[in-house]
């Protein structure tokens, strides 16, 4: 079975997701480990603020994939919308007898063809936003004590 190409920004996609993912899982191990006092706090304090650049730079390529995403969809909806007014007047044309239908079909054809991607890829664009909307590196302490629970990174 031949397996279905991806679209040009789900690669990116796919890249963003498993950044923030392994950022917040290396973060929540550190702080694991610095609770469990396998780690000194030196190390900890070191790690911790590169773990921590890389949930922000995460979180950064994120809100940068939001956006693309947002204006790829705004994208994909005028495109259907045209493929859909085009389809109609061909088919209205057709029916009018203005072309006949060897070349109806051929044009119906292609446009639904086209319709038919770009719908799947919106719909795939609007996964693409939920998922990114409920994933995210967030801190949920603003300082970390030793005493008290560590500051983690959490996947929604």
């Amino acid at each position: 079975m031949k397996e279905p190409t991806l679209f040009a920004w789900e690669v990116d996609f796919e890249d963003v997701v498993k950044q923030i993912n392994v950022s917040a899982k290396r973060l929540k191990a550190l702080n694991e480990l610095g609770k469990q006092g396998k780690v000194s706090q030196a190390t900890l304090d070191f790690l911790r603020k590169d773990f921590e650049q890389a949930v922000k730079s995460a979180e950064a390529r994120k809100n940068e994939m939001m956006n693309r995403l947002a204006s790829k969809l705004s994208e994909l909806k005028d495109q259907a919308g045209l493929l859909e007014k085009c389809l109609t007047s061909t088919e209205v044309r057709f029916v009018s007898g203005e072309i006949k239908e060897d070349r109806y079909n051929k044009v119906a054809e292609a446009l639904k063809l086209g319709l038919e991607e770009t719908l799947n890829e919106l719909e795939s664009v609007q996964e693409a936003i939920m998922i990114l909307s409920k994933s995210g590196a967030r801190e949920e302490s603003a300082s970390y004590e030793e005493s008290t629970s560590p500051r983690t990174i959490t996947i929604e």
